[in-house]
């Protein structure tokens, strides 16, 4: 009785799998911390050292750079002392989630249309790319009058801002799908609906990935200029306020929030990245 193509399909992969898994070499004793992280803490606190010393002897003017035994003093405030900062984030925070996460809805459907069907992509692909090279911040205005001072048009521009890296990507990851391995899974006569799910999507995940890293920042950005334009509150505002105002330690705890929202959120795609594709991970450790 011969296999379905799905099971087979399977099989292969966890045959392939197994073989990676076999070949990884087995470490010993693992360090608790690895040298990378020890290498780029130290490199950090040399930059921090260097930083508040020629802030103290009057290299640098702590008016234009505030050091950073100030900016710790200043975060401090603003999220301890005071706690005013955390009703600006929460606000931030609705502005970037609802216009990141229908940036993915709406991001990674369109950009498998577009990798699987050329039609499609032919019809649609010259809008992308124009409204890509377009400076998104120039809309906003527009979306000021359709939606008012309001976060639903601020998190339209973060939408604007991350949803084209997305569907680039994407369509990227799904066009590049290797042709060898299209050619054997219809050789076992699996359906388009097996293929995709069991060939096209694994092989375009890496790159969808790529497009969400690169998604984040955008829409990072997107977040700072909304409330830098129009907003009494949010991260964006008080950065606004503190430069108005001369309040450097302020401004540079401000854009460390953003630093560190950005970096949790990079961190999050990489761990989604090592429970989707743990074969690229091993395969990685196999190769160093």
């Amino acid at each position: 009785m011969n296999a379905s193509p799905e099971r087979t399909l399977m099989a292969a992969n966890s045959a392939a799998s197994l073989a990676v898994r076999r070949a990884a070499p087995q470490t010993v004793g693992r360090k608790l911390i690895p040298d990378h992280v020890v290498l780029s803490l130290g490199t950090l606190v040399v930059f921090l050292s260097i930083w508040e010393i020629a802030t103290r002897v009057g290299w640098v003017n702590s008016l234009l750079l505030a050091s950073p035994s100030a900016i710790a003093a200043s975060a401090w405030s603003l999220f301890v002392v005071k706690g005013d900062i955390w009703h600006h984030l929460w606000v931030s925070a609705q502005e970037l989630l609802l216009g990141f996460v229908c940036a993915v809805i709406v991001g990674i459907p369109a950009g498998v249309l577009m990798g699987r069907n050329r039609l499609i992509r032919q019809a649609i692909e010259p809008y992308v790319m124009a409204l890509y090279s377009t400076p998104q911040v120039a809309l906003f205005p527009l979306l000021i009058l359709l939606l008012g001072f309001t976060v639903q048009s601020k998190a339209a521009l973060v939408f604007l801002g991350a949803v084209f890296p997305i569907v680039i990507n994407t369509t990227a990851g799904v066009i590049g799908t290797d042709p060898r391995m299209l050619e054997m899974a219809r050789s076992f006569t699996a359906t388009e609906g097996a293929i995709f799910r069991k060939v096209i999507l694994p092989g375009a995940l890496p790159t969808i990935s790529t497009g969400l890293r690169l998604a984040v920042g955008r829409a990072l950005i997107m977040v700072f200029v909304a409330e830098l334009v129009s907003s009494t509150e949010g991260v964006g505002y008080v950065i606004t306020r503190a430069g108005a105002t001369f309040d450097t330690p302020r401004l540079f705890a401000g854009v460390l929030v953003f630093t560190i929202v950005g970096v949790l959120l990079g961190w999050g795609t990489q761990v989604l990245e090592r429970r989707l594709l743990p074969w690229l991970h091993i395969r990685d450790e196999v190769a160093g």
